[in-house]
């Protein structure tokens, strides 16, 4: 039987944080270009069905997709596609491009006006965003043939050329503690000296069940994305005030049964791929043993039974003695 692909846990936590409305109205506001964001009616901002494309784009679904009111009486729509990567894709242009046509195939089918569509792309990888056009990805040509490349442009937020101060002067809210994880995943010794802070903007939404929700997907995302074993994590958690021990210790017991439960399977499904082992070696032995005694080469034994040759050789030395 074939895995389901796992999902990445940047992917859980960019999907899982970004949904939030509050939290995406945040980032439009302050990372969106100051031209576009005082035309968006950004209080009337909807996450739309798009978010997952169609299943046709089943393996190249867009992150999220916002639809949003632009221009003073709301008649036009911006649709807002957001995209997380932790490293640089060589060629960005194609798969934006391809979400974007999706988006706007599904306004046609749905017999809508076509939007403009913004390709937003938050990045934090560790190494800096080298931003380029689309015609310099092709090789060898000259300025005739660049009228038929497709030319469009998309905003990348770059969290590695923030530093922690300026995001934190920034007023973003929880999108701080957001942009704060992201920027620094797999940084063990960040996450140890700044486990606490890491939460602090959260303290006021515990009163709320997508509050709590955001407090267990960010220690998830910090547990998963870190090479702390549970044990360190354990002493993390109890550092925490009052107010958040009770949700995240819930989630932390949570992840350690999990992978208890893992560890089960995997020991589990070794020993059944050896017990199935040892039962076809029994069932061989006697075509094995027969085909030694009529004078077969070891080779052919191995080839006609369809067995390794090792089992072929152990019973030819059982034989033997």
């Amino acid at each position: 039987m074939k895995k389901p692909k796992k999902t990445s846990p940047h992917d859980q936590f960019f999907k899982a944080t970004f949904s939030e409305k509050e939290i995406a109205a945040t980032y439009f506001r302050k990372f969106l270009p100051p031209d576009i964001v005082r035309h968006l009616d950004i209080d009337n901002l909807v996450l739309t069905s798009d978010s997952f494309i169609t299943e046709n784009l089943k393996d190249f679904y867009a992150d999220l997709v916002y639809t949003c009111p632009y221009g003073k009486k709301g008649e036009v729509y911006l649709t807002l596609l957001f995209e997380h990567k932790s490293k640089q894709p060589l060629h960005p242009h194609i798969q934006l491009l391809r979400y974007m046509l999706e988006c706007w195939e599904r306004q046609l089918r749905e017999k809508q006006p076509i939007s403009v569509v913004l390709p937003i792309i938050v990045y934090h990888g560790k190494r800096g965003w080298k931003k380029r056009r689309f015609s310099e990805s092709f090789k060898g040509i000259d300025k005739s043939l660049e009228p038929y490349i497709p030319h469009f442009e998309f905003l990348v937020t770059d969290l590695s050329t923030f530093s922690d101060e300026s995001l934190q002067k920034m007023q973003l809210g929880v999108l701080m503690n957001v942009l704060l994880a992201f920027k620094h995943h797999g940084e063990n010794e960040y996450i140890r000296s700044n486990f606490q802070d890491l939460f602090v903007h959260l303290e006021n939404y515990r009163s709320s069940e997508s509050g709590r929700n955001l407090m267990q997907v960010l220690f998830v995302y910090l547990s998963k994305s870190s090479n702390l074993d549970h044990q360190e994590m354990g002493k993390l958690v109890q550092s925490l005030p009052e107010p958040f021990k009770p949700y995240i210790m819930s989630t932390y017991d949570k992840i350690v049964l999990e992978g208890v439960k893992q560890g089960l399977e995997q020991g589990l499904e070794q020993g059944l791929e050896q017990g199935l082992e040892l039962g076809d070696k029994k069932r061989a032995f006697t075509g094995i043993r027969n085909m030694l005694v009529k004078g077969f080469s070891i080779e052919d034994i191995a080839s006609i039974l369809e067995v390794p040759l090792s089992w072929v050789r152990e019973v030819q030395e059982q034989i033997k003695n």
